[in-house]
């Protein structure tokens, strides 16, 4: 089911980035955040009534709605700044899902999300200050709420990034910080 929910999301956006020029601004923006609001409502409805399984996987549809609703507003209103951010935002929004939930799934995506902001913000030579708080939140997580080798091993990684990134930051005296 979870599966048969992700391709239907991906489809979606597909469909909708396919045609994109030809829907009025207006509606794009009613539809994006009316299709991600009523999904991440979805998920949440499920987990208040102890359906654990059908939420986490709303939430994960929610949480791929959330991501493409930042990605297409940016692109509606030629938000280009720092794109970076987008990656941050979509990342700190699915973090409270994941941890309210205590869904593995929902924490590996907010993972996955927070390293490619890592990685990304890190080599436009900013030094990514929010990371550490995905890592101590990814460290809560496996020590507190679910024991997953592989939250953990992604936990040991995050951890030897951000050291080594901030080591070679401090020595190389990379200029400012984001």
């Amino acid at each position: 089911i979870g599966l048969g929910y992700l391709f239907l999301g991906l489809s979606i956006v597909v469909l909708v980035g396919g045609n994109w020029e030809e829907i009025p601004r207006a509606v794009r923006m009613t539809g994006l955040i009316l299709l991600t609001l009523l999904t991440n409502l979805a998920g949440v409805y499920r987990h208040q009534q102890q359906q654990d399984a059908a939420a986490v996987v709303l939430l994960l549809l929610g949480s791929l709605f959330y991501g493409a609703s930042i990605m297409l507003i940016a692109q509606i209103y030629h938000l280009g700044e720092h794109y970076p951010d987008g990656i941050l935002w979509w990342a700190l929004g699915v973090l409270p899902m994941a941890l309210i939930t205590r869904s593995i799934i929902l924490m590996l995506l907010t993972m996955t999300l927070a390293l490619i902001w890592f990685f990304v913000e890190s080599s436009l030579n900013y030094f990514p200050l929010l990371f550490p708080l995905f890592v101590l939140a990814n460290g809560w997580f496996v020590y507190r709420v679910k024991h997953s080798l592989l939250l953990f091993l992604i936990l040991l990684a995050s951890a030897g990034f951000l050291g080594s990134y901030a080591l070679a930051w401090f020595i190389e005296g990379t200029p400012g910080f984001s």
